[in-house]
């Protein structure tokens, strides 16, 4: 757990920070006003370190250490069988991650494609796109269509016996 805590506090702003980094180099070398000022840089570093590690830490602890009720002794909140059970071979098409995950994919692009098509076409031809109202309907959709393809997904997995899905 201690090298969870370790990843999850330096892995993504380290990561995020060399590319901003990077980027804020390039502009500053070909002289644009595009960059960012050194002290906003240094702020930003200040507010991830007296804020976000520390946060993040003692959400760790406390996540390690709370007591979710039950018996003191027993760590886990049910009673798990030593043997786990075998996961069946005959599974059916729909119960196959590497099948459903395209399926997953081609619902979301396809509720969303007509309006992509739009926007990309008024970009490439120089033209405004006014339909922002429509547009925020088609998101509202997208977001719809991705937590029930979402929840169908697992449904699928888990309905096939397979305890190891998410891996």
């Amino acid at each position: 757990w201690q090298l969870t805590m370790v990843l999850t506090v330096l892995l993504l702003p380290t990561i995020l920070g060399a590319i901003l980094s990077v980027l804020n180099g390039i502009a500053l070398l070909y002289g644009t006003i595009y960059y960012i000022p050194f002290l906003v840089l240094l702020k930003l570093f200040f507010l991830w370190v007296f804020v976000s590690v520390p946060l993040c830490i003692l959400g760790t602890l406390l996540g390690r250490h709370a007591k979710l009720g039950g018996k003191k002794s027993d760590p886990f909140p049910c009673r798990v069988n030593a043997i786990p059970r075998p996961i069946p071979e005959d599974t059916p098409w729909y119960g196959v991650p590497a099948n459903l995950i395209p399926f997953a994919g081609l619902l979301s692009f396809g509720s969303i494609f007509i309006e992509l098509y739009y926007i990309l076409t008024s970009l490439w031809n120089y033209k405004f796109y006014h339909v922002y109202g429509f547009l925020l309907g088609v998101y509202a959709i997208l977001c719809l269509v991705v937590c029930m393809t979402t929840i169908i997904v697992v449904y699928f997995c888990l309905n096939s016996e397979n305890y190891l899905w998410q891996w």
